[in-house]
């Protein structure tokens, strides 16, 4: 059997197609009450090795460590070797930053660095993990979850990729990420892998109900990017011609960083200065305060000293610069960065909405009001736009001769976006597509076309990228830095 997999950097799904001609959302996250067939692109990791996929990460996770004091310390975990298409084969030794305090990992947006070289693995006390290790963690568990929702083993799956990936400026950049993906589905336990394009998934989706003809663009905007296609489909799954096809490597994730640099950092104390010569704040710390992970790093002791040097210089604000060093020494930065995606989600469907965030020394309530919201973002909102007429303008064609827009993907929901597409194509136009399914749907729907030779595809198989490790991960013996 072979089933449709949206590995989504912020939400993911499976599905397989029913011998009823229907695509079956599965239910791999039973932690997720409301909508067991989302489960969250998250994994925790205890010491003890135990994980926790989806919605129990972010429990576990939350239970064992929010509001905890953190110590970093820098260990050397031994030499790995890496093969890559465009550099040949290496060794280096790995570093790891480590907090001896820590009882568990939590993994989040991993897709992100699919296509990043220097993104080796981390340790997870005293189990060494790579970027495939890591990802096939999540496959594995989910593939598991879907043979048990369909009483019968999965050999193959049809995995979702962006039309560009994040951090995927080349080439050699692209296939490294879809490389690294197949291969993590290998050590998952899949002994064939293939890839569609997530727009051209969701049109599938769409195609179910035409009853004739249809040019369509596709806006398929998620947590990590935007993609925007133009197809000519007819109904029916495997007939469908793809004229164009752009994106951004901007997502909702890209706005939660503008929220916090916009309307938390002050609360923090970006503008303060401190000392006799009124001294600004240093700007790398609100650089590295924009992503929860790398807000781990700060708590180094030189970092921790300087902020407590600076308490001791008078600050203009010394409220906000203990709000600081609580944030970033108690390991408060996930939850923060949840309370700002949960303001940005509220004002889709709101005028306004609170960034509520409260620990010690911190007590953030910051009113954002939609108006506000698309100022921050106006940016790549503008690249977005400009993303959605090259494509148009690459497929030849005119917005008047586009049938319909199918709108999909968690952050398509924000309404500045669809004003967008209603100004260019008309209200008329515009789809909504289910935000968090149709690409896993669509999905099922090629792979089932695949699985019975009505559409082809690159097919990786078990073996194709160098050997399978028959496990996940590798014990290793921490030390000091060499």
């Amino acid at each position: 059997m072979i089933i449709g997999m949206d590995f989504g950097t912020t939400n993911s799904g499976l599905a397989a197609h029913t011998p009823g001609d229907k695509a079956a959302l599965l239910p791999v996250d039973p932690a997720n009450a409301r909508s067991p067939h989302i489960v969250r692109t998250a994994l925790y990791l205890t010491r003890e090795q135990e994980l926790h996929i989806g919605r129990a990460a972010l429990d576990a996770y939350y239970q064992q460590n929010l509001g905890r004091p953190v110590h970093l310390v820098r260990k050397w975990v031994g030499e790995i070797e890496q093969t890559f298409a465009e550099i040949g084969t290496f060794v280096r030794d790995v570093y790891v930053w480590i907090d001896e305090y820590e009882p568990g990992r939590m993994f989040r947006a991993l897709k992100s660095s699919l296509a990043e070289a220097s993104y080796t693995g981390t340790a997870v006390y005293r189990r060494y993990y790579t970027l495939e290790d890591l990802v096939a963690l999540f496959l594995r568990a989910t593939r598991e979850r879907a043979e048990q929702a369909l009483g019968a083993p999965v050999d193959g799956v049809l995995l979702g990729r962006p039309v560009h990936w994040v951090n995927a400026p080349t080439p050699e950049a692209d296939r490294r990420a879809v490389e690294r993906l197949a291969r993590a589905a290998f050590l998952a336990g899949y002994e064939q892998v293939a890839f569609e394009y997530e727009p051209v998934a969701a049109a599938l989706k769409y195609a179910l109900d035409l009853q004739r003809p249809e040019t369509v663009l596709v806006f398929d905007f998620g947590g990590g990017t935007l993609d925007v296609t133009v197809m000519r489909l007819a109904p029916g799954a495997a007939r469908r011609e793809v004229l164009a096809t752009g994106g951004v490597p901007v997502g909702g994730d890209v706005f939660d960083r503008l929220l916090f640099r916009s309307r938390v950092a002050k609360h923090l104390g970006e503008d303060v200065t401190w000392g006799a010569q009124r001294l600004p704040m240093p700007s790398y710390l609100y650089e590295d305060l924009c992503d929860w992970q790398s807000m781990l790093m700060l708590n180094q002791p030189q970092t921790v000293h300087m902020l407590q040097d600076v308490l001791k210089q008078k600050p203009s604000r010394p409220r906000a610069v203990r709000a600081l060093l609580s944030l970033i020494t108690h390991n408060y930065g996930a939850g923060l960065f949840d309370a700002i995606e949960l303001a940005k989600m509220n004002l889709s469907a709101r005028e306004r909405a609170v960034i509520h965030f409260t620990g010690e020394d911190i007590s953030i309530a910051e009113s954002v009001l939609r108006a506000e919201f698309e100022a921050v973002i106006a940016e790549p909102a503008r690249a977005i736009a400009r993303c959605v007429d090259e494509t148009l303008a690459a497929a030849g064609l005119k917005a008047e001769q586009i049938d319909a827009v199918v709108r999909t993907g968690g952050s398509s929901l924000i309404p500045r976006f669809q004003r967008m597409l209603v100004e260019r194509f008309g209200a008329g136009k515009v789809r909504a597509a289910d935000e968090f399914a149709s690409v896993t749907a669509g999905l099922a729907i090629a792979a089932r076309a695949w699985e019975q030779g009505e559409a082809e595809y690159a097919v990786y198989r078990a073996g194709d990228l160098g050997p399978v490790p028959d496990k996940i991960g590798r014990d290793v013996v921490l030390q000091d830095e060499k």
